[in-house]
């Protein structure tokens, strides 16, 4: 007895494993753990914090330093044994410049990565929300096509009894054969629709499993106005500073090069043959300040620095228009999220009397008071609402992500 309830409460298990929902949360994590964006995201990451390190050694004295050993054989035996240390400093060299650089492209990459990962958590709430969709639509189909099937053998006995003719019925299995095709198109989306998310999130969802439904009454429009902290604006300044550093670059190149050049030499002589004693030869060092011009590239240095002024005016206005343009977006984010709660107290108010329109439909159909294109639209117009306010709740919801995305607040206030 012991036994057997164990196993009825491990099988019971099972089937709940077997039947967990499976949330647009559960698919988010999983998204942001497994995308191969993100990855990529990842790894762009620490390649451009190698490059960083690489332009800070940069700045790391450069000695080179080589030592020579050499031994005479004549009279005498003589070794001569000699040190050279050398260094130089660019004092307009890039290293500054591709350290800045180097920083630019870091803060871009990190700026690059989040932004793809809000991308793949707009695209995995969109899929999440039309396989939703879909079902839904998949739901309404089956059901209708029960509701016709009943339908049907009522037809049957109203024409025994004289009440209806095959006209009828054959219309009744034309919006059979009809709605059976619209069913398998919808999980034909459906299947399509999840084996995309399987390749966002690395899942291996199935179209058996239950992904649940959202609650729009916890996503709430932020009120914050803000959109400094938009993937386009960060971005836009990023690229004005790294004009201004292009710019200071190509002033640098009309410059002369002037560097600084010293070293230090060392040579002793040692005598074999009188117990290693040595001679210093040479023990000296010397610092020289040069000093280079290329006449010949000049004008085209000019001119480079020229066009770099030019392309700063020109990311200055870009960052203009940028600011302007994020402005209108968020408004019209705004207005969009608005209209789209709007929408849906229609749509459920439209769901409540389609509903009753339909069961009246039925009735009467049923009765011979009402005609099949009567009851064919009233079943239409109950499927149309349903899915409208399904879609409505998916634009909401997708609405308020953009405009959390414009913002730079976090996606779903966890994202």
């Amino acid at each position: 007895m012991k036994k057997n309830l164990i196993f009825l409460i491990m099988l019971s298990s099972f089937s709940l494993i077997l039947n967990a929902e499976i949330s647009l949360y559960d698919c988010l994590d999983a998204a942001l753990q497994k995308s191969y964006d993100i990855k990529i995201g990842k790894k762009e990451i620490q390649k451009t914090k190698y490059q960083q390190q690489n332009s800070m050694a940069a700045f790391l004295p450069s000695i080179e330093v080589s030592k020579k050993v050499s031994k005479a054989t004549n009279d005498y035996e003589n070794t001569n044994n000699s040190l050279t240390a050398s260094t130089s400093l660019d004092l307009f060299d890039k290293r500054f410049i591709n350290f800045k650089t180097a920083k630019i492209d870091l803060k871009q990459a990190k700026l690059d990565y989040k932004n793809q990962k809000d991308e793949t958590i707009v695209s995995v709430v969109n899929n999440y929300l039309t396989i939703n969709l879909l079902k839904e639509k998949s739901r309404y189909y089956k059901n209708l096509i029960s509701d016709y099937q009943k339908q049907k053998i009522f037809i049957n006995e109203l024409i025994k009894a004289g009440a209806k003719t095959l006209f009828d019925l054959y219309s009744i299995e034309i919006e059979i054969k009809n709605n059976e095709i619209e069913l398998e198109k919808t999980e034909n989306e459906i299947e399509k629709t999840i084996e995309q998310l399987n390749f966002l999130t690395g899942l291996s969802l199935k179209i058996t499993d239950d992904f649940g439904d959202i609650d729009i009454n916890t996503i709430k429009l932020s009120q914050n106005k803000s959109f400094e902290k938009s993937y386009e604006i960060i971005s836009s300044k990023l690229s004005l500073i790294r004009s201004k550093i292009s710019r200071y670059d190509a002033f640098t190149n009309l410059l002369p090069t002037v560097y600084l050049q010293g070293s230090k030499y060392f040579s002793k002589e040692y005598d074999d043959y009188n117990w290693g004693v040595g001679n210093d030869l040479d023990n000296s060092w010397q610092i020289s300040l040069n000093l280079q011009f290329d006449f010949g590239n000049f004008l085209s240095d000019y001119n480079n620095f020229r066009i770099s002024k030019i392309n700063l005016s020109q990311q200055k206005l870009r960052l203009e228009k940028t600011i302007s343009r994020q402005k209108i977006n968020l408004n019209s984010q705004k207005r969009a999220v608005i209209l789209s709660q709007k929408q849906i107290v229609h749509d459920e108010e439209k769901i409540h009397f389609a509903s009753q329109k339909f069961e009246l439909a039925k009735t009467q159909y049923q009765s011979g008071l009402l005609d099949f294109f009567k009851l064919k639209d009233s079943a239409n117009q109950l499927i149309s609402a349903k899915i409208t306010l399904i879609n409505d709740k998916k634009s909401y919801i997708l609405n308020v992500i953009n405009y959390q995305k414009t913002i730079g607040e976090k996606i779903l206030n966890k994202y």
